[in-house]
C-alpha cells in the first residue's frame, strides 16, 4: 500500500468556508509467488532379533539399510526382521531410519544395546494333553493334586498329603511372573470342586498354584476341565490342554 501526495480542497458549511488535507491511498498488487519449501522428512524405527546363548555384539551403524520407495528393510547380518522360533534367548535391537521426502534408502543408522526378550524355552506342558491324575485308595482318604510351581514346573500329587511329582515344564519364554494359569471347569464335573486356588479365575504365575481333589467316606470324585496359561500382559492364551482329576475311597 502507498500514500500519495498531500492534496488540498475547501468546503463551505452555511456561511463558513473551510479548508482540508487529504492523503490519497493507493492500493498495491499481488506481489510474485514465493519458492516452493523444502521436502519434509520420512522416517520409521524398526527392530530386528536375534537368538544366541549369550548377548550379540551391537550392528555397526552401515550394517543395515531401508528402502522408503518400496518399505523394506535390510536387515544387518545375522539378525531378522521377526523373532523367529528356536531354544536360544531372544534379543532385540533397535534403530532409526529417515530420508528427505518420501523415497530413497537410509543406509547408516545407530543401533541399540540388543535387550533380551526372552528366554527361549517354549511352553511343553500341551505334550502331555490330556493331563491325567487319578488316586485309589481302600484304607483312607485318596487325593488328586495338581500344582503350577513358579518355577516352571507342572507337578501332580496322588496319596493323600504325599509328596508332588514334575510331570512337565510349563514355563515358556518369559519369566513366570509374565504369565497367568487359570483351571476351567467344563461342566462335566462331578461331587466336588476342587480345594486350594480357585478354578474359572486367571492368577498370576509369580506364585505356586495348586489344586486338590479329595475323596473320602466312601466317596467317588471327579473334575473335568482345561488348563489355561495366558500372557498376562497381551492376555493372549499360549497353552490349553485337558485336565482329568479322579479320586475314590472304597
Amino acid at each position: 500500500m502507498a500514500i500519495g501526495a498531500l492534496t488540498n480542497f475547501s468546503s463551505t458549511a452555511g456561511t463558513e468556508q473551510r479548508f482540508h488535507d487529504m492523503h490519497v491511498v493507493e492500493l498495491a498488487n499481488d506481489g510474485a509467488d514465493g519458492n516452493d519449501g523444502s521436502n519434509g522428512n520420512s522416517s520409521v524405527v524398526v527392530t530386528v532379533y536375534q537368538r544366541a546363548a549369550s548377548q550379540p555384539s551391537t550392528p555397526a551403524s552401515d550394517s543395515a539399510s531401508y528402502n522408503f520407495s518400496t518399505n523394506t528393510l535390510t536387515p544387518p547380518s545375522g539378525w531378522t526382521a521377526s523373532p523367529g522360533n528356536g531354544t536360544n534367548p531372544l534379543w532385540s535391537t533397535t534403530a532409526t531410519f529417515s530420508v528427505s521426502g518420501t523415497s530413497g534408502t537410509d543406509s547408516n543408522a545407530t543401533w541399540s544395546t540388543p535387550i533380551q526378550v526372552d528366554n527361549g524355552q517354549p511352553l511343553t506342558v500341551g505334550d502331555i494333553d490330556p493331563i491325567v491324575i487319578l488316586d485309589f485308595s481302600l484304607s483312607g482318604d485318596a487325593e488328586a493334586g495338581l500344582q503350577v510351581n513358579a518355577d516352571g514346573d507342572l507337578y501332580e500329587r496322588t496319596d493323600l498329603g504325599g509328596a508332588y511329582s514334575s510331570i512337565a515344564t510349563w514355563r515358556g519364554n518369559g519369566a513366570a511372573g509374565e504369565y497367568q494359569v487359570m483351571l476351567q471347569d467344563n461342566g462335566a464335573s462331578t461331587n466336588t470342586t476342587p480345594t486350594g486356588n480357585s478354578i474359572d479365575q486367571w492368577l498370576d504365575c509369580d506364585t505356586t498354584r495348586a489344586w486338590n481333589l479329595i475323596a473320602d467316606s466312601n466317596n467317588s470324585v471327579q473334575f473335568q476341565g482345561f488348563l489355561l496359561f495366558r500372557e498376562k500382559a497381551s492376555k493372549r492364551i499360549v497353552s490349553s490342554v485337558s485336565v482329568f482329576l479322579g479320586a475314590e475311597e472304597t
